[in-house]
């Protein structure tokens, strides 16, 4: 399974990443592998990381405190593909 990223790179799918950025957030693993499972159900040729993200949050939704911690993903992706940005902004806090 292939995903395009931001960048316009493609990249090997990895459920690993879902999983860690799932239990991050505050998430079960139980939680972590249902998603997965929704994400690779739901998986066709050439979906993007934002794809992905959408099916993650959608599915997050009834955990809003998990599903506003795994946002921030968004609001950083929202400040260009390759993040720094996102680091130029921190550096100067």
């Amino acid at each position: 399974m292939k995903v395009i990223k931001a960048s316009g790179l493609e990249e090997k799918f990895s459920s690993r990443k879902i999983n860690r950025t799932i239990l991050e957030a505050g998430g079960s693993g139980k939680l972590a592998r249902y998603v997965i499972g929704v994400v690779k159900k739901e998986y066709h040729e050439n979906m993007t990381t934002q794809e992905i993200l959408e099916i993650i949050l959608r599915e997050l939704k009834d955990f809003p405190d998990i599903h506003a911690r795994y946002d921030l993903k968004r609001a950083i992706m929202a400040l260009g593909p390759s993040g720094f940005p996102f680091e130029q902004f921190l550096a100067t806090y």
